[in-house]
């Protein structure tokens, strides 16, 4: 989904754009309820306002370790194979490791509380993106 409207020679429509923003939200949305469910024996940090923090906080981080991905792909770094395995798989663990910790430091969980809450929270965001895979392949976008 992120990668159709970072596209530089491609382009959206109108109507996907508002499609792709719409599944986003949602997902936001059902990221924060989960982490709020995960975090109800959390005795510290648990209203909505810590909630939206730490998860802008867990998305801007994982945003950070995708930048040089992201600036690659813009320099045509991936035209044909693509990014080293091994630059994927070290910055895939690290940005899991990076949001175990955000978690657990910013609500006081401990760490299997924060592996909870951690796989509460990455269900909607595949469910997010594979919804958004399908929308495009069958365009069912909204037509404006």
């Amino acid at each position: 989904m992120l990668l159709n409207i970072f596209q530089v020679n491609g382009g959206l429509s109108t109507g996907e754009i508002v499609t792709y923003s719409i599944v986003a939200g949602i997902s936001f949305l059902f990221m924060t309820l989960f982490l709020k469910f995960g975090l109800a024996k959390s005795h510290s940090k648990r209203n909505f306002k810590w909630l939206a923090i730490s998860i802008i906080m867990q998305l801007f981080m994982i945003a950070l370790l995708a930048s040089p991905f992201i600036l690659m792909g813009f320099a045509g770094k991936f035209s044909y194979d693509g990014p080293s395995p091994a630059l994927i798989i070290f910055a895939i663990v690290l940005a899991i490791f990076l949001d175990l910790n955000i978690i657990n430091i910013i609500h006081k969980t401990g760490l299997k509380r924060a592996i909870l809450c951690f796989l509460l929270m990455i269900v909607p965001l595949i469910a997010g993106t594979i919804i958004g895979v399908l929308l495009s392949r069958f365009n069912l976008v909204i037509p404006i």
